[in-house]
């Protein structure tokens, strides 16, 4: 698993947010266990694994040196919240959702409550403090 999004301190190598999106799901623990063995590689304490109409939030609680210690803490429907329906392909999806990741803190007040609080405890502290871009090429 290689993640789509990262967000890394700035002037830094360092990541502390990793971002997975994936257009259709058939196996989520699989995906999820892919996810979980790349943030313990990392040390990084934030996962985030999106398709278009769902969002799971992963924060590692770095109490075990192995990927049990990375727990889903929700689960999220999007569809009610992107401003318009994500792209088809996979390309145009990442940038989608980069692009929400990014305007995330002008935008975070709109989003229903659960998903609101999750991210203002999770996303939004990396977000403001570090660098959104793209993981790969595109």
């Amino acid at each position: 698993m290689e993640p789509d999004i990262i967000v890394t301190e700035p002037n830094d190598s360092r990541v502390n947010l990793v971002v997975d999106v994936e257009m259709t799901m058939t196996d989520l623990s699989h995906t999820e266990l892919g996810l979980k063995i790349y943030m313990r590689l990392l040390k990084c304490p934030i996962g985030v694994l999106i398709t278009p109409e769902h969002m799971w939030l992963y924060p590692d609680r770095f109490a075990t040196p192995d990927p049990e210690s990375v727990e889903q803490v929700g689960e999220f429907e999007l569809t009610t919240v992107w401003p318009y329906p994500p792209p088809k392909h996979e390309t145009g999806c990442e940038s989608f959702v980069q692009h929400w990741l990014e305007e995330l803190p002008a935008r975070s007040d709109d989003l229903p409550m659960d998903l609101r609080s999750a991210v203002r405890d999770y996303i939004l502290p990396e977000i403001l403090q570090g660098d959104v871009r793209a993981a790969h090429y595109r």
